[in-house]
């Protein structure tokens, strides 16, 4: 009977602890906006740059992600996201620089890059 106590409560604290975890890594969020984006061919690879802006300082590990699915009408989407601060932050519009490895699918003749409030598209560079 003890030991099935022991075990109850033991699972119960591994799961609060799981969760404590969960909730307090945070989470990549779309930037304010894009300032430019270039689709550059790189080593024979497909290479998003931009310049972005957030709403605040903080802001880390600036990337672009594809969401996934199939292009529409040959434009892949990807989100321009960062991780925000946590805690207090200036309060001014910071630049960041994305420089990451385009993921092509077939069909794909653009790249979209998405913020929060606007989007630019690139066509697919040629020879990559």
């Amino acid at each position: 009977m003890k030991r099935a106590v022991w075990a109850a409560a033991a699972g119960i604290a591994l799961a609060g602890c799981g969760a404590a975890a969960d909730e307090a890594a945070p989470m990549m969020k779309r930037v304010h906006s894009i300032e430019s984006y270039d689709l550059v061919c790189k080593n024979d690879r497909p290479t998003i740059v931009a310049k972005v802006w957030v709403n605040s300082g903080g802001w880390s590990n600036p990337t672009a992600i594809f969401p996934g699915g199939p292009p529409i009408d040959g434009v892949l989407p990807y989100d321009a996201v960062a991780t925000p601060p946590e805690g207090m932050a200036t309060q001014v519009m910071t630049s960041l620089d994305i420089e990451v490895e385009a993921v092509i699918t077939k069909g794909t003749t653009h790249i979209e890059l998405r913020s929060d409030t606007n989007s630019i598209s690139r066509p697919h560079p040629p020879g990559c």
